[in-house]
């Protein structure tokens, strides 16, 4: 989502529980505009890969193989990945990256100059380009690849750069990454997670249209229509939560939440006693959730069972204890 983000990452040995954390500040920038840069990505390694897996440093059908301290051996290749966002049909077409490769050492740097035409790889908002050259032909030093967006008048657009050492060692052990890849026939997945983050930042109406394009795409995904449909509870939709939580009917993997999504629907519209025995039902399943039980709760109280709304409630209050609305509600029905 465009906009300036903290990216907090924690990452935990699962073996001996030691954490560590990397934070980081990131800006997004709005849809449109002018043609910009991303990148460069750096690795010493392009392997080629089925252009219907995706998998993270690949664009097309090739994957960038990455050292994350950028440190490569003198005998490896240097392979770099780029893109170029918004890229309009004019500049693709005339267009170019200059590639600038300079050594730092004061003395005599190496330099070495690359120009690489848009219209080599294929035409889209985002055109993505693939190099490597081989560290031979450089000095072992540290350097500065940088790029350079130009038009087809040559008129600078926008610039990027990254840093790298090349090792006089001939080999260099790197670290070994793994990812799992999927398919971009289940691209779908990609919109899930908008909708969710969407979701979180309360932007309703994106979020909707995201779990909407979801279930077009891919009608059987009953991850989504759990999320959707508890979405659409939080916007009041209720009508519609009911509707969408009937495609999770007889999923043993989310039983309960389908019981608890069709008593909070019924909830909503005001249909208590249906509401009550669908709350039941979940309540069999599972009977320590306290949206269940504080939802329950409600409804036995909105029905005239109060005796039974404070068992209920006073449940909830013991898994619990902080939930003032509740302590409220608790009060209400006794003092009524």
């Amino acid at each position: 989502m465009a906009g300036k983000h903290r990216l907090i990452i924690l990452l935990q040995n699962s073996v001996d529980k030691e954490f560590s954390i990397h934070e980081e500040d990131i800006v997004v920038p709005e849809a449109g505009g002018r043609p910009r840069l991303s990148g460069p990505f750096l690795g010493y390694k392009l392997e080629n890969y089925g252009a219907q897996v995706h998998i993270p440093y690949k664009i097309l059908d090739r994957k960038l193989v990455v050292d994350p301290k950028n440190t490569f051996a003198s005998g490896e290749v240097l392979a770099f990945l780029l893109n170029v966002v918004e890229c309009d049909r004019e500049t693709w077409e005339k267009g170019e990256v200059r590639v600038e490769i300079k050594g730092m050492r004061t003395a005599a740097p190496q330099q070495k100059s690359i120009a690489l035409k848009l219209s080599d790889s294929l035409y889209g908002r985002i055109v993505s380009l693939a190099y490597s050259l081989a560290l031979s032909e450089l000095a072992p030093d540290y350097y500065e690849l940088k790029l350079i967006l130009v038009d087809g008048e040559g008129r600078p657009l926008d610039e990027a750069a990254a840093k790298f050492i090349i090792s006089p060692e001939r080999a260099l052990p790197h670290p070994i990454a793994n990812a799992k890849g999927f398919p971009l026939s289940s691209r779908f997945h990609f919109h899930h997670i908008l909708a969710r983050q969407y979701d979180l930042l309360n932007i309703d109406d994106r979020a909707e249209a995201e779990y909407e394009r979801v279930l077009a795409q891919a009608p059987q995904s009953v991850d989504t229509a759990v999320d959707y449909a508890n979405f659409l509870l939080k916007i009041k939709k209720f009508d519609r939560a009911a509707d969408i939580n009937e495609r999770v009917k007889g999923d043993e993997k989310f039983k309960f939440e389908y019981f608890l999504i069709r008593g909070r629907a019924q909830m909503g519209l005001g249909n208590y006693g249906q509401a009550i025995e669908s709350f039941l039902e979940g309540n069999r399943i599972y009977n320590s959730d306290t949206r269940l039980l504080n939802s329950l709760g409600f409804c036995y109280y909105r029905t005239g069972e109060k005796q039974r709304a404070l068992e209920t409630l006073g449940s909830s209050l013991r898994l619990n204890p902080e939930q003032e609305e509740v302590k409220k509600l608790v009060k209400e029905i006794e003092k009524s």
